[in-house]
């Protein structure tokens, strides 16, 4: 795996683009996404959403993965497909930083959408494009009722913005629902 630092993480952490999706990648990515979406999401589901991604990144502490994200580009959109951080390392800026890691590995791209539940991903997200120097952006975010047909996560998330946590509020997670979030570059 390739290593990509930004400097900002605790610098414990290492951000790596992953090459090939080895047997044994799978099962570290798999073991991630199990402890961060804890009993509701079950191992084929994760391997759905590894599988979905055509960039692929893993957050790395000595030689265990603790997070991943990925994406790929759909049109002139990169799509941020999925991510996960173990909850013991959440906190520690990874969400940003693998964020962060997909915008730079990208080709060119007019926007950026991810579809969540969770405005931890959101907010991480803006943090990333300000940190890439595209901090000037719009925001459409569109409501999808049901999307998901149940909660992802027993977790209930928060981030620093009360703004966002009052907008992700609004959304029955128990049915499922969630935003599409499109930033216009």
């Amino acid at each position: 795996m390739q290593c990509l630092y930004f400097g900002e993480t605790n610098s414990r952490y290492r951000i790596r683009q992953i090459g090939r999706l080895t047997p044994l990648v799978e099962d570290a990515l798999v073991r991630v996404g199990l402890a961060a979406f804890g009993p509701l999401m079950c191992r084929q589901e994760v391997l759905e959403h590894i599988h979905d991604g055509k960039m692929h990144f893993a957050a790395v502490l000595g030689d265990e993965v603790v997070g991943f994200a990925f994406s790929k580009m759909v049109e002139n959109a990169l799509y941020m497909s999925g991510e996960a951080v173990m909850p013991e390392h959440q906190g520690n800026r990874l969400h940003t930083h693998l964020s962060l890691a997909r915008l730079v590995s990208a080709e060119s791209y007019e926007k950026v959408s991810v579809r969540t539940q969770n405005p931890r991903i959101e907010h991480s997200l803006r943090k990333a494009l300000e940190m890439k120097g595209k901090g000037n952006f719009s925001v459409k975010r569109t409501r999808i009722d049901g999307m998901y047909g149940r909660r992802l996560s027993i977790q209930d998330y928060r981030c620093p913005s009360e703004e966002l946590n009052r907008i992700y509020a609004e959304l029955d997670a128990e049915r499922g629902d969630a935003y599409f979030v499109e930033f216009c570059l």
